[in-house]
């Protein structure tokens, strides 16, 4: 979420990836620890900051995309025409459900 969005808050993160407060505020600490994310004073807040991935957690993430790009080109590349389709045509949907509003509580 932070290559993709930038800078957040770390409550705006929690709630982007659908984690409570404490979980974040670890997972921030753990990747902060491992030189993937940085902290900076939020300019609009001077009680919080906010977190952006760094040069190492932006290229720790494509390289993860890429992992997962080649599987799964390998699990595709196992299956025959017919299933392919029933893929392909399931695709509009999926990309619909992954990019929708996340319904209100």
């Amino acid at each position: 979420m932070l290559v993709r969005k930038g800078p957040l808050r770390p409550s705006d993160l929690a709630r982007f990836e659908v984690v409570a407060a404490p979980t974040m505020t670890r997972a921030i600490a753990d990747l902060e620890s491992r030189g993937l994310v940085s902290r900076t004073q939020d300019p609009d807040d001077g009680r919080s900051f906010l977190i952006e991935a760094t040069a190492a957690g932006a290229e720790a993430v494509l390289r993860a995309r890429r992992e997962r790009a080649k599987r799964v080109r390998a699990l595709l590349a196992t299956l025959d025409a017919d299933q392919l389709d029933s893929i392909t045509a399931a695709l509009d949907a999926l990309e619909a459900t992954a990019t929708a509003p996340a319904p209100s509580p």
